[in-house]
């Protein structure tokens, strides 16, 4: 059955298999030394956010970190919306651009998780990948923040710092991340910010994002596979960026509210009993079956879930 076949493979990721292999790659990597300069994948989604994506890209054109490449990929917009936004822009910085990589494309819309997945796997050369959603602004000082961290810190593949929220007149609050993210504490307190910066190695020691979170929280489940790989993480000074928040958005759906959470419970089902949540794992199990026998969207639901790889 699909549902079983969408809970028994991820119940340990990664897979047992790959633990053994996964952790004597650890560290084997050589790391940047200080004065190197490693490229850096910007990966930034875009679906019907044309609006307010200049502001996104602007935020990179403003980063004292120059080795960068942006890639921005219009998720099936009507119209391709965003891709032509995207290369009026470009045009615009035509300049700013001419020594650095700046392309846009445009695939059937996916979701968020198929969409970093092919972007990084596909087109991306950065040996560091940092995801940026079309609505939101990176500081200007966090890549040179996380860089000169990786130089104090070359072991670390997981880099973040503290977050605000804008755009509603109940926004303004930081978001203050602990300094030393262990893997219980994420489980039971939140993700990371979206804006988090991690090596390529890291994500392809735990196979991308899960393309059947297509209704939310797939950055999150991203974060404790990162996490049950044993990435080492490091806090770096500053804050990330802003997200900017919006009375409609993906946390505002139905599909979010109803399925994000049991989602993710499925994806980490000993995490969650080690944590001794099985009755509360035993209920998201439930509603994910409930849900795909009777809501209007659970045909797209099952079609992530058939094409979900593992």
């Amino acid at each position: 059955m699909r549902c079983t076949l969408l809970v028994a493979g991820k119940n340990s990721s990664p897979q047992a298999s790959q633990v053994a292999s996964l952790l004597m790659g650890l560290g084997s990597k050589s790391r940047p030394v200080a004065g190197e300069q490693p490229l850096i994948s910007v990966i930034m989604p875009c679906y019907r956010q044309e609006i307010f994506i200049k502001d996104a890209i602007d935020s990179i054109l403003r980063q004292s970190y120059h080795n960068w490449e942006l890639l921005v990929i219009d998720d099936g917009s009507p119209g391709a919306t965003c891709r032509a936004r995207t290369l009026e822009i470009f045009a615009a910085e035509a300049k700013s651009l001419a020594e650095r990589r700046a392309e846009a494309f445009v695939v059937p819309n996916s979701g968020l998780s198929a969409v970093r997945n092919w972007a990084i796997r596909e087109k991306s050369k950065g040996e560091f990948i940092l995801p940026l959603d079309a609505d939101d602004y990176l500081s200007p000082e966090f890549l040179s923040n996380a860089i000169a961290g990786l130089h104090e810190y070359p072991e670390a593949e997981l880099l973040y710092a503290d977050q605000v929220y804008y755009g509603l007149p109940i926004s303004g609050e930081p978001w203050y991340l602990v300094p030393h993210l262990t893997l219980e504490y994420a489980a039971m307190r939140g993700p990371l910010p979206v804006m988090t910066l991690y090596s390529r190695a890291a994500f392809d020691r735990i196979g991308g994002y899960a393309i059947d979170m297509i209704y939310g929280n797939e950055d999150y489940n991203f974060w404790l596979g990162m996490l049950q790989a044993r990435t080492r993480t490091l806090k770096v000074r500053g804050i990330s960026g802003w997200y900017r928040q919006k009375k409609s958005s993906m946390r505002t759906v139905g599909g979010y509210q109803k399925l994000a959470v049991p989602m993710t419970k499925a994806h980490n089902v000993w995490l969650y009993a080690g944590l001794g949540q099985v009755e509360e794992i035993t209920q998201s199990i439930g509603e994910i079956f409930c849900l795909m026998e009777g809501a209007d969207w659970a045909a797209r639901l099952q079609q992530a879930v058939d094409m979900q790889p593992w």
